[in-house]
């Protein structure tokens, strides 16, 4: 993105980048607690259902927060777009409504 849009600075367009680095890092760190959860539990002597339920839920998590993330781009892409055609609009339109001559 060229500097000069300007866009980065932006409230939506940060809110979204945050709300899309937050979910995609939360999928991230939900994969491999998938596998290390329930083999701690296992170690630890939990019940055997115990390590079942953890598999679960951190797959759920991980579906979830994946889910979230891919949301967020989605609406991240959106807001960038938005600002950016909705600039190139005004800025067309106020060039053309100038009298000529000045």
């Amino acid at each position: 993105m060229p500097a000069d849009w300007g866009i980065p600075n932006e409230p939506e367009v940060q809110e979204a980048h945050k709300l899309f680095l937050m979910y995609r890092d939360m999928a991230v760190l939900s994969l491999p607690l998938v596998a290390l959860v329930p083999l701690s539990l296992n170690v630890a002597g939990a019940p055997n259902s115990t390590p079942a339920r953890a598999v679960v839920l951190f797959v759920v998590q991980y579906l979830l927060t994946a889910l979230s993330a891919r949301w967020s781009g989605i609406r991240f892409v959106c807001n960038v777009m938005a600002i950016h055609s909705a600039r190139k609009i005004t800025s067309a339109n106020s060039a053309t409504s100038r009298p000529a001559g000045v």
